[in-house]
């Protein structure tokens, strides 16, 4: 289930409704509630959560938005900042657009774009800085996504709720290019023995956790259940005792 909070437009709400399979309303940032605009749990049954911001409600008070973040990302396991808007630099600053719906119609339940606009405004912010406010964001832990409207919008928090409901192993994006391209001197045989272990659905982040915290392969495939969920989550860790007949 993917909760949006009540303050989040319909827009968003329709597009995202038409592709996940359960779309509810919610206070979620309201009457003492602390989570980001949207909020799910992923395959580990761990929180996941999007914060949507527009430039021109970060720009006038970064500090106060900061402190939104910080409060929030306490709440869940992956804390996302989605930044709508298009941002130009300007010699006075910047200019940031903002691409408008001004009517949705339905056509046979699926909810269609109909007319759309942009509306500018110039702000006294020089870009860099807002670059570099991004960068350090994403250093802390944030991760961070921009959209130029509601739809890619509505499409980026559609692909990262997806993407969270699969094992690691099938997002693992370029896995044979990196198993076979990886230099000889990065590659520990304990973690390829993992990776390659049959039914283990196994990433290279997990398989490395494991000889990180049990030393050799042997270890892992030794190690307690409790231990084992420790370290990969409990779905991850029951399919890992499943490839290994425990």
């Amino acid at each position: 289930m993917l909760l949006v909070d009540t303050h989040e437009p319909d827009e968003i709400f329709n597009y995202l409704s038409q592709t996940i399979p359960e779309v509810k309303r919610s206070s979620l940032n309201g009457e003492g509630k602390n989570f980001a605009d949207y909020l799910w749990t992923n395959r580990d049954r761990e929180f996941e959560q999007v914060e949507r911001k527009h430039w021109t409600e970060i720009i006038p008070d970064i500090d106060k938005v900061e402190k939104q973040l910080d409060t929030q990302r306490t709440n869940a396991k992956v804390h996302y900042l989605l930044v709508e808007d298009l941002l130009v630099p300007t010699g006075q600053g910047v200019t940031s657009y903002t691409n408008i719906q001004e009517r949705t119609r339905k056509s046979g339940g699926i909810y269609l774009s109909s007319k759309r606009a942009w509306s500018l405004r110039k702000q006294p912010q020089a870009y860099y800085r807002l670059v570099s406010w991004l960068y350090q964001l994403s250093k802390s832990g944030l991760e961070i996504w921009q959209s130029p409207n509601r739809v890619a919008t509505a499409t980026i928090i559609t692909t990262l709720y997806h993407r969270s409901q699969k094992a690691e192993e099938e997002n693992w994006a370029f896995q044979n290019y990196y198993r076979i391209k990886a230099p000889k001197s990065e590659r520990d045989p304990h973690v390829i023995s993992l990776i390659g272990l049959s039914g283990a659905r196994l990433g290279p982040a997990r398989a490395r956790a494991l000889i990180d915290s049990f030393g050799t392969l042997v270890g892992a495939v030794n190690a307690s259940e409790s231990n084992l969920i420790q370290v990969l989550g409990v779905a991850a860790a029951k399919t890992f005792m499943g490839a290994i007949g425990r």
